[in-house]
């Protein structure tokens, strides 16, 4: 079967409030092997071309969550607003549906239609060619990403019937097999077999063109996000544990396809090289498992610069490419529990870069960087002067509520999060305090503040940067509950 121009979607459960700029696993391959990923903190589609050169494809107001892509090259994005939008191989943008509450997946069925997952609604909505809704099949309960099968009929798993249900282009929906207790992702190989990773029997299934189902391997494995099968017929599966691909061969032989990876998206170019995204690098995997980054959120746009930390996170810096010498050393910053989750977000001109990172307890950082000739010196920290404008609008909370002036503030949580590099010399950052009231330390005898709930602010910053590296706040916005809420919403 061939995979290209197919989406592959996983959803990544974010533990910080920055594992990377990806935040939501698409990705999508186009004819001539351009690679299209949602960069949800730019509100962006990013486009990786075959040579690996990095470009924004597309713009939002929303995050865009999902995509999936057409014959001819037409690009379908479904945004955190629940609209979706068809995006011309030019580049050009339109609106193509709305009414969406929490998009999930999108798929195009072999009549042209869209059919998306709602994941609030439990409702898989289809779409005529013209963006006109005609189908909506209710009472889905967290189902994978849908596949075609030959014929152009979706297949569809639900966890609440244990089933894999067909919908045909018309909407008909009919039982494709059923007793698979938890569907995972699905694949079919060349034959027309259909496999089946089961979450709850740790298996992977394989049914027959009639139907018929049988246990192709017992493997604990983790292949909830994608399957694939290779054009000779080998069944790639992800293994977190391991950090691997894993490859079955037809008979149900196991062997390592490729290591030091651990890849949350997959896809097949058009030269049958797989393409595995772990959420911040996309590797190119020849079929003989020679393994290399086509693009890496971590190297910086001109390539010569890398953040970089051991499988374990520790020994974590910017790194020049090609050197095992840190040219900023952030071990002593970063912890190493958190160091592979670090938010790294370079200018266009590879000049500066700011890094997120979870510096303890209730705490989240940011730090600053300017390449100075060949040497990175970091910039003042403007965690100070954010803090006393959220100490401030917090001040004001309190007086709302008459608080007493020396009510004990716990501290909740602190956030310091670049959010955006508007260009070469201005980023957007976010800062966010929350503290919990008390009268006292001894939180033993604050029954009496515990009505009063948090004091809580959220801001969005521009700093501006002069050549030598000083920054100034040249724009303060505290955001609206509306506007939190639709943030963290998105």
């Amino acid at each position: 079967m061939k995979t290209r121009n197919r989406v592959v979607v996983v959803v990544i459960a974010v533990a910080a409030a920055f594992v990377c700029p990806f935040v939501r696993a698409d990705l999508v391959v186009d004819h001539d092997n351009n690679v299209f990923v949602p960069s949800e903190e730019n509100k962006s589609i990013i486009r990786i071309a075959a040579n690996g050169a990095k470009s924004t494809f597309a713009t939002f107001t929303k995050k865009p969550l999902c995509l999936t892509t057409d014959n001819a090259g037409n690009l379908f994005v479904a945004d955190s607003g629940g609209a979706i939008f068809r995006i011309s191989a030019a580049g050009a943008k339109t609106p193509f549906a709305s009414g969406l509450k929490k998009p999930f997946s999108l798929r195009l069925d072999g009549a042209g239609n869209l059919w998306a997952y709602d994941n609030e609604l439990h409702a898989l909505i289809g779409f005529a060619p013209n963006g006109k809704k005609k189908t909506v099949l209710r009472n889905l309960k967290y189902p994978v990403l849908p596949i075609l099968d030959s014929a152009g009929n979706l297949l569809v798993p639900d966890y609440d019937s244990h089933s894999i249900f067909k919908i045909t282009p018309d909407g008909a929906k009919t039982t494709f097999v059923s007793g698979v207790n938890d569907a995972g992702a699905l694949v079919f190989d060349r034959s027309g077999n259909l496999f089946v990773y089961d979450n709850f029997d740790n298996a992977i299934v394989r049914i027959g063109r009639d139907g018929t189902k049988s246990s192709f391997t017992k493997w604990k494995g983790t292949a909830r996000t994608w399957l694939l099968c290779d054009q000779a017929g080998n069944l790639l599966v992800p293994d977190d544990e391991q950090r691997a691909i894993v490859k079955f061969t037809p008979d149900g032989g196991k062997e390592t396809f490729a290591e030091e990876l651990n890849p949350v998206a997959a896809a097949f170019d058009g030269s049958d090289n797989l393409l595995a995204w772990d959420g911040r690098t996309i590797f190119k995997i020849s079929a003989d498992g020679e393994k290399k980054a086509l693009f890496s959120d971590l190297l910086s746009p001109d390539q010569q610069w890398e953040y970089r930390c051991s499988s374990e996170g520790e020994n974590a810096g910017i790194f020049k490419v090609g050197s095992d010498e840190p040219a900023v050393d952030l071990s002593e910053n970063i912890p190493p529990q958190w160091a592979q989750g670090a938010g790294v977000l370079w200018t266009p001109d590879s000049k500066r870069v700011a890094i997120n990172y979870r510096a303890g307890g209730r705490y989240n950082a940011t730090v600053l960087y300017q390449l100075d000739g060949d040497k990175w010196k970091e910039l003042g920290s403007p965690e100070e002067a954010i803090g006393k404008i959220l100490q401030r609008a917090q001040d004001a909370q309190a007086a709302k509520e008459h608080l007493p002036k020396k009510t004990y503030r716990r501290r909740i949580w602190d956030s310091y999060q670049t959010r955006q590099w508007i260009d070469n010399n201005t980023a957007i950052l976010y800062g966010y305090s929350d503290r919990s009231v008390a009268f006292s330390r001894d939180l033993s005898t604050n029954e009496e503040a515990s009505d009063k709930g948090d004091l809580v602010a959220h801001f969005l910053f521009n700093l501006k940067f002069d050549p030598q590296g000083n920054w100034k706040i040249v724009k303060s916005h505290e955001m609206s509950a509306k506007e939190v809420d639709e943030d963290e919403s998105d």
